[in-house]
């Protein structure tokens, strides 16, 4: 299960995931020869550009299972173990 990080404001959060990357980026790739850092670069080319509007997000409501999934019409997304049966709202771009 992926821990949740704890932070007392949304800068120490911030740096928290920065320093977390940084270390990252630095790890090898588990049978390769390259670090993340490494095949990042290399595939950076590769990636589109980031579109130059903005898109508009639609409302929806979900309901979270018993087994943690959030579920919206048809498509289950994890929640993690242990989430409260109750609904929630979201918001998705197309």
């Amino acid at each position: 299960m992926t821990p949740v990080p704890r932070a007392a404001a949304l800068a120490e959060l911030n740096q928290m995931l920065a320093d977390a990357d940084e270390v990252d980026e630095h790890r090898p790739i588990a049978a390769r020869v390259e670090t993340v850092g490494q095949a990042a670069a290399r595939e950076v080319p590769l990636l589109n550009p980031l579109p130059g509007n903005a898109f508009r997000a639609a409302a929806l409501s979900c309901r979270v299972r018993r087994e943690g999934d959030l579920c919206p019409a048809a498509v289950l997304f994890g929640a993690g173990p242990g989430s409260p049966a109750a609904g929630v709202q979201g918001r998705v771009g197309r």
